[in-house]
């Protein structure tokens, strides 16, 4: 237990800055996001409403937010979140920033939802913010690894050197195994378990 614990300090001890900045970086997104959707700008309002109607019976059996509470729902979702920041890493060893798509998608996301739902706070709050506790900042670790993995491989390219010198693929590993999973699982059981029975609680 010392070792996980020794583990988890010095990575957010190493990546706590740049979480930080991504945190800002979210927020922000929201707050656009959920402005354009509410002031319908570019019809975005109008096309949701559209898309969630052709795709209803989909989204009522297969929506991320909309679980039974079922364990194979909660190993599902794990997975997928998981899964979600194994690529994002991966990704960022080609020196394309592809990985920015991951990183502005999923809080445009949130403010896409946020701007659907006529009361925007208590979606926040019931239906994303439980969960999020443990998600959001799972996500921002993901993206300041990739973006300290994207960085060094660009300088590489300027200094003529091989793609992945440097990599701390053992670091990189041990944290995606030993800080991203766990925390991944704890997300997962908060949205499978407790956030259904918050939103119907607040509805």
């Amino acid at each position: 237990m010392t070792k996980f614990g020794t583990i988890w300090r010095e990575t957010f001890r190493r990546y706590w800055r740049t979480m930080v900045i991504f945190a800002i970086i979210n927020v922000v997104i929201w707050f656009v996001v959920l402005a354009l959707v509410k002031f319908n700008a570019f019809g975005l309002h109008d096309l949701a409403l559209k898309s969630i109607k052709a795709n209803f019976v989909n989204d009522a059996s297969s929506h991320k937010i909309n679980h039974s509470g079922a364990f194979g729902g909660f190993v599902q979702l794990t997975w997928h979140n998981y899964l979600g920041g194994l690529a994002t890493v991966a990704i960022s060893l080609i020196p394309i920033p592809f990985w920015w798509v991951t990183a502005v998608m999923n809080p445009a996301s949130i403010g896409y939802l946020l701007g659907l739902s006529p009361i925007p706070v208590t979606t926040f709050f019931a239906g994303i913010f439980p969960h999020s506790i443990v998600e959001m900042p799972m996500q921002w670790l993901e993206f300041s690894i990739a973006w300290e993995t994207f960085r060094l491989i660009w300088q590489n390219i300027r200094t003529k050197q091989g793609w992945w010198h440097g990599v701390d693929w053992r670091r990189i590993i041990t944290i995606l195994i030993v800080v991203v999973l766990p925390m991944a699982i704890v997300a997962g059981a908060i949205e499978s378990f407790i956030t259904p029975a918050l939103l119907n609680m607040a509805k």
